[in-house]
């Protein structure tokens, strides 16, 4: 062998290991700049060019004061509060925790292990086009198997809101669009809820110009199989079940004044509800309301729009109850005089009423009321044209039976 042939054989081992570097140079490189985020000197420099990125796609102010990253991609937002143009806080918390599961992200699908939101404050504003939703927590926990950011669509697995606040106020969004009072840009997003368990949280309730008002201490409650969709303005629940301290119902009458009714500590179930804003429909197939000695059952459907023609039910109601007379004085005390409460029996009222149509035409199949030793009523009928100030009619047949009645 001569030095020419061995100073060629000696370059290739050089050139190999020179190859093999360029090749493993971004390897590397990416690994140390992913061991390097998990450096809190790091993360803490971070926090300026997260926090400005987070702006610009959000159009919100955001004000974050610590970032911290773990292992393997949990992160931990500290102090984060974000406003919008008009310095309205639409959230603020002391800390937001996000454990992400980064192997369908580059795809634009997102699981999520978990998030744990704490001592929070939160202000829909113009997000959602149907309602306004504010409040305060103390703990949100979210575990959502999906989020697609392509089509929008959001699947959580489990949520869990404890020791909360939370004010809902509908929206006529139909007639903020005519008026051009509408500015928000809607959410289109759908929701799927596994399971939703609320303990230990106030509710407030408005609906379009405070007509009616729901004030409501929930000591527990769950939600199974929900379906939100937001864009639409449609709520769908598989089955609810609540348990409250206390509930406060409050009337606006055509007067514009004020009847509050109270009630006492009570329970309800639901199954198989949709409730769609615009046009607004509510379907309620099973419903269970009880107190310590009170008791309804039934189902309820109504398509609001649907009331005034004359095409089909636009109504289904079906009700059986047994109230006792302190619940029944308790609800009605602000519509009735005092001396029928003092006068009114101590024996349980049991009702019933099967209800269906529309206000050109609607059919009393049934209202029964019977109050042991006092009254046995059976109702039964139809009415037409009810809005007719001078062409509605009615053809009503009803039995009485009364006894001790002073």
């Amino acid at each position: 062998m001569n030095e020419t042939e061995g100073k060629k054989k000696g370059r290739v081992p050089r050139i190999l290991k020179w190859i093999g570097w360029i090749l493993a140079a971004p390897i590397l490189l990416f690994v140390l700049l992913t061991t390097l985020l998990y450096i809190p000197y790091v993360q803490d420099f971070a926090v300026r060019p997260v926090v400005a990125y987070a702006e610009s796609e959000s159009g919100y102010n955001i004000e974050l004061q610590r970032l911290r990253i773990s292992f393997p991609l949990d992160l931990d937002l500290q102090g984060l509060v974000a406003t919008d143009s008009e310095g309205d806080t639409i959230v603020a918390t002391k800390s937001l925790v996000v454990d992400l599961d980064m192997g369908r992200v580059l795809k634009q699908h997102v699981r999520v292990d978990a998030v744990e939101l704490q001592e929070a404050r939160l202000n829909s504003k113009d997000i959602i086009a149907s309602m306004e939703l504010r409040g305060s927590l103390q703990r949100l926990y979210i575990r959502a198997d999906d989020i697609d950011l392509n089509t929008s669509h959001v699947s959580i697995n489990d949520a869990q809101l404890h020791t909360a606040d939370v004010a809902i106020a509908l929206r006529d969004t139909i007639i903020e669009e005519e008026e051009g009072e509408w500015e928000g840009e809607p959410t289109a997003w759908v929701i799927d809820i596994g399971r939703l368990q609320v303990d230990d949280t106030r509710v407030s309730f408005a609906s379009v110009g405070d007509s009616l008002q729901l004030l409501a201490a929930i000591s527990s409650a769950h939600i199974d199989n929900g379906h939100i969709d937001l864009g639409r303005s449609i709520y769908e629940v598989a089955d609810a079940r609540l348990a409250a301290d206390t509930l406060h119902f409050v009337l606006l009458a055509a007067d514009s004044s004020l009847t509050a009714v109270p009630l006492p500590r009570f329970s309800i179930g639901m199954s198989d509800v949709t409730f769609k804003q615009s046009p607004l429909q509510v379907d309620v197939e099973k419903l269970a309301f009880a107190t310590a000695s009170s008791h309804i059952e039934g189902s309820l459907y109504a398509d609001l729009p649907s009331l005034y023609f004359d095409a089909g039910d636009a109504v289904r109601i079906k009700l059986t109850t047994t109230l006792s007379r302190a619940d029944l004085l308790g609800i009605a005390s602000s519509f009735l005089p005092p001396q029928l409460g003092m006068a009114y029996p101590d024996e349980t009222l049991s009702a019933g009423l099967t209800l269906q149509g529309n206000l050109k035409k609607m059919r009393l199949s049934q209202l029964t009321a019977s109050l042991p030793g006092s009254i046995d009523l059976a109702v039964s009928g139809e009415l037409h044209d009810f809005l007719d100030s001078l062409g509605r009619t009615a053809a009503i047949c009803f039995q009485l039976s009364t006894s001790n009645i002073e």
